[in-house]
C-alpha cells in the first residue's frame, strides 16, 4: 500500500546523496510491498548510459517518480509494482537480459546503478 507523504518529506528525501536515497527506497519498498517505475503506452521506460547499457529506473513512491516525467517522457505515468513480483520476476528478468536497475534517480542526479542480482541481495538483506 502506497504510503502517505507530505511536500516537506519529499522535498527532504530529494536533498538526500544518492547513497541516501536507496537505503531510503530499500526501507520503504519493504513496509509497502511496492516499487514504481514509469510507463507509457510502448511499456515500461529505459535508459541508455554512454557505454549502451539499458537501465530501468526505480523509486518507493509514485510522487517521486512524477518529478522525472520530463518533455522526453511527458507521456507516462508512475506503475506499482508489487514486490513479490519485483523480486520473482523482474528482478531475474532484467538480470537474464543484462539490463541493470537505477534506483531512484532525481531530475539533479542520478541514481544508484546496481546489477539487478545486487538489489535483490540488499532487499533480502533489509527484509
Amino acid at each position: 500500500m502506497t504510503y502517505k507523504m507530505n511536500k516537506k518529506q519529499l522535498e527532504h528525501i530529494i536533498n538526500l546523496n544518492a547513497e541516501d536515497r536507496y537505503s531510503h527506497l530499500l526501507e520503504k519498498i519493504i513496509d509497502s510491498k511496492e516499487i514504481w517505475s514509469l510507463k507509457n503506452n510502448e511499456g515500461f521506460v529505459s535508459m541508455e548510459d554512454s557505454s549502451k547499457k539499458i537501465k530501468i529506473p526505480f523509486w518507493p513512491h509514485p510522487e517521486y517518480a512524477k518529478l522525472f516525467i520530463t518533455e522526453s517522457w511527458s507521456d507516462c505515468e508512475p506503475q506499482k509494482i508489487k514486490l513479490n513480483d519485483f523480486l520473482e520476476k523482474w528482478l531475474p528478468g532484467m538480470k537474464k537480459d543484462n539490463i541493470m536497475a537505477i534506483v531512484f534517480p532525481i531530475p539533479s542526479e542520478s541514481g544508484i546503478t546496481i546489477d539487478p542480482n545486487d538489489l535483490l541481495d540488499d532487499i533480502k538483506d533489509e527484509c
